[in-house]
């Protein structure tokens, strides 16, 4: 199932995956086996947030601002929130039954395939295919619906490889390389920014975090003096790579405007996701503390400036719809669970190490996509929340 959370297409208007072909029958055999585990808070905030939502659409919304909800949207909205819910659910019993490195292991290796084919494609016409793997015949998308999000998941994969000690180090180079290669094919500037924080996550950890003897430490400081000396000699060497890049590989020129020219990148170039996020922006000033209610984002936008569109931004959409005390006590939850997680120490702490930088490279992904309804996000996160559970 995991290796198919990296496939998604848009089939009778929703966001359809082969994951959910087979999540069902997985789900249906944990629940005939009682190996189904429920957790009291998860089950006492889920009923939360949709009992405010629902009073928040049907009643708050349209006494305060005279706005009626719109049944069907909202319907569907609670459809989507029960499905991930469910995932989240499986995630978390799943872990019980020991399945979850070998998920982990299977989930990664497919992301690599995946990008082996973008490579190969720049040395082989793949004909009718590039129809399946490319967007608009130009970016890389994997199976995935969308390059950006394509790209988003290619950093996950390097979770696994780089936390596994017990992989050489020549195939974890080789590997690196081909994940990073495909999310350049993609031109996501979205997965190249993600891929620059969580290395730079990571970077800090080992610097910083991570317990050094003194003779380290000394090599570590005079090898950032030196970098700091020679960052002149660096940008122009770095300037002349993207040139080289760019000329060799054309849609890096999307990524390469990150470099230089970052406002143009965030803003332009088709991105456009400045009015998207004012949008998000204007329904929490409407109602900050209760939001709009889930699936009613769309409705209330469109009532209110004339248009809708995604957020681009998972964090606006979720304090937008359901307001800021839950959506404060739901970061507030998963930052609390991945601060536990540094002070494991036992023989499963590598996955949850794997799984904690899967969350956080997908929470770095949410600043620039709707990934509230993303299966393999809440997934991933009940499976981390019960393994934090139980080793502490």
């Amino acid at each position: 199932m995991v290796i198919f959370f990296h496939h998604g297409n848009k089939d009778f208007g929703a966001n359809i995956s082969l994951s959910d072909l087979l999540f069902p029958i997985i789900l249906y055999y944990f629940i005939s086996r009682n190996k189904i585990i429920l957790n009291g808070a998860h089950l006492i905030y889920g009923c939360l947030l949709v009992i405010v939502g629902l009073l928040t659409s049907f009643i708050f919304i349209p006494i305060t601002m005279n706005i009626e909800p719109n049944p069907s949207g909202i319907i569907e909205g609670y459809i989507k929130l029960s499905i991930v819910f469910l995932y989240f659910i499986l995630g978390y019993s799943i872990c019980k039954s020991k399945l979850i490195e070998s998920m982990l292991k299977w989930y990664s290796i497919a992301g690599v395939i995946i990008g082996s084919i973008g490579i190969i494609s720049l040395f082989i016409n793949l004909g009718s295919l590039n129809k399946i793997f490319y967007f608009g015949d130009v970016r890389f998308r994997g199976i995935m619906i969308d390059p950006n999000f394509f790209a988003v998941l290619q950093v996950t994969t390097l979770a696994y490889f780089t936390r596994n000690i017990s992989i050489k180090k020549i195939y974890r180079i080789i590997i690196i390389t081909i994940v990073v290669a495909s999310i350049l094919l993609s031109g996501s500037k979205t997965g190249f920014l993600t891929f620059i924080i969580y290395f730079g996550l990571r970077l800090f950890e080992y610097i910083i975090v991570t317990k050094k003897s003194f003779k380290k430490i000394i090599l570590i400081i005079l090898f950032v003096a030196l970098l700091i000396l020679s960052l002149p000699i660096l940008i122009n060497i770095f300037q002349y790579m993207l040139e080289y890049i760019g000329n060799i590989m054309p849609i890096f020129n999307r990524v390469k405007v990150i470099f230089t020219d970052f406002n143009s990148a965030i803003g332009g170039e088709g991105s456009g996701r400045k009015e998207a996020i004012m949008g998000g922006i204007h329904i929490i000033k409407k109602s900050p503390i209760l939001g709009v209610g889930v699936g009613n984002y769309y409705n209330f936008m469109e009532k209110t400036l004339g248009y809708f569109q995604d957020a681009h931004n998972t964090y606006i959409q979720l304090f937008a719809e359901y307001g800021f005390v839950l959506a404060f006590i739901y970061y507030a939850y998963i930052f609390i669970n991945i601060c536990k997680s540094r002070t494991i120490k036992n023989k499963s702490k590598n996955n949850i190490l794997i799984l904690r930088d899967i969350i956080v490279i997908l929470l770095i992904g949410s600043l620039a996509l709707s990934l509230d309804n993303a299966r393999m996000y809440w997934f991933y996160l009940g499976a981390f929340f019960y393994e934090v559970k139980k080793k502490t």
